[in-house]
């Protein structure tokens, strides 16, 4: 059964690269940008919680996830596409996601 999670984690990792061009949210809400620090939290899940920073190209890596283009996106847009794979990954997750700038 792992073995089958890692698997649809790997497939969805490149889903995740790919789907990770959304337009900017246009409402005001502040995007994420190359350099800022973003402190996810998924419940029961140890692992992939932790403080993540925007690379050059405005990437994340989150394990068992893999890279994750986030950048020009508003900390909502990462949270429902976090849950969305998270969800197909390993059942129901619950995410919570805030931009911390750095100094």
């Amino acid at each position: 059964m792992a073995f089958l999670r890692i698997v649809g984690i790997a497939a969805f990792a490149g889903l995740a690269a790919a789907c990770g061009t959304l337009m900017p949210d246009r409402s005001g809400a502040t995007q994420i940008s190359r350099g800022d620090q973003l402190r996810i939290r998924v419940h029961q899940e140890e692992l992939l919680s932790g403080v993540y920073e925007v690379d050059a190209r405005g990437n994340i890596a989150m394990p068992l996830v893999g890279p994750f283009r986030v950048r020009g996106l508003t900390a909502a847009d990462v949270g429902k596409r976090l849950n969305e794979i998270l969800r197909t990954c390993f059942g129901h997750k619950r995410v919570s996601l805030e931009i911390v700038r750095p100094s």
